[in-house]
């Protein structure tokens, strides 16, 4: 996948950042800013399903699990937020 991103003059910016964290916003922004930056990855993105039908839980003792499409309102505006950051890093 790096040969790819690397053929189309675009890098990697391989992170976990925490999607909760006041400043997620600020690290989108720079990348969407930064042309050799090619995608974010928050973590600890979970399926809506493994919470409600019986899946496993968040793994690893992360403080912040974000089930998608969201739990609560606050969940699902972040999950709004990356989806229209991913749009834009698709450019």
């Amino acid at each position: 996948m790096a040969a790819g991103a690397a053929a189309h003059g675009k890098g990697f910016l391989v992170e976990e950042h925490a999607w909760s964290a006041p400043s997620a916003p600020a690290v989108e922004r720079a990348a969407v800013r930064t042309p050799t930056v090619h995608t974010t990855a928050p973590w600890s993105l979970h399926a809506d399903g493994d919470l409600h039908n019986g899946g496993p839980a968040a793994f690893g003792g992360h403080d912040a699990p974000l089930y998608v499409p969201g739990t609560s309102h606050r969940e699902r505006s972040v999950v709004s937020r990356l989806r229209e950051h991913a749009r834009v890093m698709a450019r």
